[in-house]
């Protein structure tokens, strides 16, 4: 489909944590078709901002399932549109966004059994809430690992959702959480996920495992 924007109402704003928030957008019947998407790709926003155009693309945390076009946005350091988004944007306003894009996907064939391993950090999580939440719910026999890296439980983006997701799929559903600047108690769930701590983490809970595929 050829990428081109159309003005889209905010539906919903959601306070993830003090510097991000998630932003929903209400897609009309006659634009849905337009809209369809994979689990992993992403939303290009554009808007004027002290009259100058600005454009930034974010990935949809949403899954296909839901019926629900949400991105998550952090506010980063002297970031033009971040700032603008988590500190102006509400309910109500109308935004440019383009039809979803993006090659980082993952396509979910219900009644295949897969073992998925999911690598994130920060608000690299954002892809991955919509890849884990298809594979559990479109592949009932498939199990999903979350590694999710964060300066501390402060900073988890998605935190009382994942927890749901961890309790509605037991048996098939794993975080295991690692923090740079707060201690679990654990050695292993400490610092941050470079190649010396995967290597320990592939020891440590994916050794025996057979993995399908793995995402980063």
């Amino acid at each position: 489909m050829t990428p081109r924007f159309h003005s889209l109402k905010i539906s919903d704003v959601r306070k993830e944590t003090a510097d991000c928030v998630s932003i929903a957008f209400d897609v009309p019947n006659d634009l849905k078709s337009h809209y369809q998407f994979l689990a992993g790709q992403y939303l290009t926003l554009k808007t004027t901002i002290d009259g100058e155009e600005v454009r930034r693309s974010y990935s949809l945390c949403s899954a296909p399932f839901e019926n629900e076009w949400r991105v998550a946005i952090k506010q980063v350091e002297n970031g033009i549109f971040s700032t603008y988004a988590v500190k102006h944007l509400k309910n109500g306003d109308e935004i440019e966004v383009m039809n979803p894009m993006g090659n980082f996907q993952y396509a979910s064939t219900p009644g295949q059994k897969k073992s998925i391993v999911l690598f994130a950090a920060g608000s690299g999580i954002t892809p991955m809430m919509a890849i884990l939440k298809t594979v559990l719910t479109n592949e009932k026999e498939s199990d999903v690992t979350l590694f999710y890296g964060n300066k501390g439980f402060y900073s988890l983006i998605f935190r009382e959702e994942l927890e749901a997701l961890k309790n509605a799929f037991i048996g098939r559903f794993r975080i295991i959480h690692l923090f740079s600047q707060e201690s679990l108690g654990s050695s292993i769930q400490k610092g941050r996920i470079d190649k010396e701590k995967t290597d320990a983490l592939y020891k440590a809970f994916l050794k025996n495992q057979k993995i399908d595929a793995v995402y980063l």
